[in-house]
């Protein structure tokens, strides 16, 4: 408990500016392919994490170190597309991408997505966490596609 006391982390006004800031960099560099730019936002440790309950395609073991977790998010973004909506939110007092994109070829392909990051005490993105499936999703409002 000690452990989880030490890394929890409060939702402070500054902290919410800080992780707003990195996760909004962190996208743009992905989306315009600026490899570099992303690898900068990420600690040395970074760790991705995804939930798809069984139900969607998920990394099924954490996907670990900078260019690990650069290359994984580039290939996804080809294979599944940019979402058709997405939108900034607070989830659990930090701010969060949630996501619908088109459904495609592979009925194993999210069509809903929650992607919240924490930073560690240098300001860098040490955790991505994506929740997929919807079953987990159902209390978040999705955003409509225009």
């Amino acid at each position: 408990m000690a452990a989880y006391d030490q890394a929890r982390c409060v939702p402070t006004r500054d902290v919410q500016a800080r992780t707003r800031a990195s996760l909004e960099a962190f996208l743009g560099a992905l989306v315009t392919g600026d490899v570099a730019a992303a690898e900068a936002l990420l600690a040395s440790d970074v760790r991705a994490l995804s939930d798809g309950g069984g139900k969607v395609r998920a990394a099924l073991v954490p996907i670990v170190g900078p260019q690990r977790v650069i290359l994984f998010l580039r290939r996804l973004m080809e294979m599944r597309g940019p979402p058709v909506a997405w939108e900034e939110r607070m989830l659990n007092g930090l701010p969060a991408v949630v996501a619908v994109f088109h459904p495609g070829a592979d009925p194993m392909l999210a069509l809903h997505m929650v992607l919240r990051v924490d930073l560690d005490s240098s300001g860098r993105i040490h955790a991505l966490h994506s929740v997929l499936v919807d079953r987990k999703l159902m209390g978040v409002r999705m955003p409509v596609p225009e």
